[in-house]
């Protein structure tokens, strides 16, 4: 399956991609390298779960619009 995190995010060039999660790549990555062991879930025979990135990138988008749906 493939979301806004697969499509859309690689695409960005730095300015949309502030413009959508309200900080820049870097800002997010160094982000993304303090909390991914505190948001990375193991993998099950069920189903595989969501990356830290994308988990990451979800709860700051929600954050930044006010949108939870």
């Amino acid at each position: 399956m493939s979301g806004a995190f697969q499509s859309l995010l690689p695409d960005l060039d730095n300015s949309e991609f502030r413009n959508y999660l309200r900080m820049n790549s870097s800002v997010f990555e160094d982000l993304l390298a303090r909390v991914a062991p505190l948001i990375t879930h193991t993998t099950t025979n069920f189903e595989s779960p969501i990356s830290p990135a994308e988990r990451l990138a979800i709860t700051l988008r929600c954050l930044a619009t006010g949108n939870l749906v």
